[in-house]
């Protein structure tokens, strides 16, 4: 399994030495498309499973973008946010259901792309989600918005959305 998740901003630098070509084709192959939360539902179960039946979940919401590649202007943002949300509020009622009890927290953030992870249930953050590469998300071809994809790291499902 290939975490694209790394412990420290400055840890990043080690990694530009990959071939580009080297480098896309796995952190292509590390996430695969969503088209709903309940496609999102296996990976989440898995996770909690061994945990007693129980996750926290973290995800980032989207409160200014420098960045014009998925939102040009307000309009945008204000669509991904709430898309993000309503997905989240998906994914939890869907793995309520199911038997998994589910809390989550918000971040704000200055991306253009949401993050929906799992955290510690102490409500810590792992080391390696502290940050997400934006080459990494140039890499693996999130250029078009409404995007949802997954990806299974060590730490646990990670769900980025356009």
């Amino acid at each position: 399994m290939i975490s694209v998740l790394f412990p420290a901003s400055d840890s990043i630098d080690e990694f530009s030495n990959f071939t580009s070509s080297v480098w896309s084709d796995q952190v292509r192959d590390a996430f695969q498309t969503l088209s709903c939360a309940q496609d999102s539902l296996q990976y989440f179960q898995r996770w909690a499973a061994p945990r007693g039946g129980s996750l926290r979940l973290q995800c980032t919401i989207p409160t200014w973008c420098h960045s014009p590649i998925h939102c040009h202007d307000l309009h945008d943002l204000h669509d991904l946010r709430e898309r993000s949300l309503m997905f989240l509020h998906e994914l939890t009622r869907t793995l309520r259901s199911n038997g998994i009890f589910v809390t989550y927290r918000l971040t704000p953030s200055d991306s253009d792309v949401v993050v929906i992870q799992t955290i510690p249930s102490d409500g810590t953050t792992y080391p390696s989600t502290t940050c997400i590469d934006r080459e990494i998300i140039h890499e693996i071809g999130l250029k078009r918005r409404g995007e949802t994809l997954i990806s299974e790291t060590n730490e646990g499902p990670v769900l980025l959305m356009t």
